[in-house]
């Protein structure tokens, strides 16, 4: 059972993806909602009792704007980002 859950959100710019609130180890950083992202997903964890990480899994929040250009900067710059 896990007993902190961690996440970081991300989104996608025509600059790449930049990274948006979080909550890690217990603080949370809140940072302004982007209305120029094309694309947010959530990059989750969740760790036991002894730190030892029990699931990782990435969330979709939204798509936004024009799907070409969407899906031209998903070619250049990747998926949603793996990471905290």
């Amino acid at each position: 059972m896990s007993v902190e859950k961690q996440w970081t959100q991300w989104h996608l710019l025509t600059t790449g993806w930049v990274r948006g609130s979080s909550q890690i180890a217990g603080v949370a950083t809140r940072i302004d909602q982007r209305f120029d992202r094309f694309m947010t997903c959530e990059w989750r964890e969740e760790r036991g009792e002894a730190g030892q990480v029990d699931a990782k899994y990435l969330i979709l929040v939204g798509e936004y704007g024009d799907p070409a250009v969407r899906e031209r900067l998903l070619a250049t710059f990747g998926d949603c980002p793996e990471q905290l």
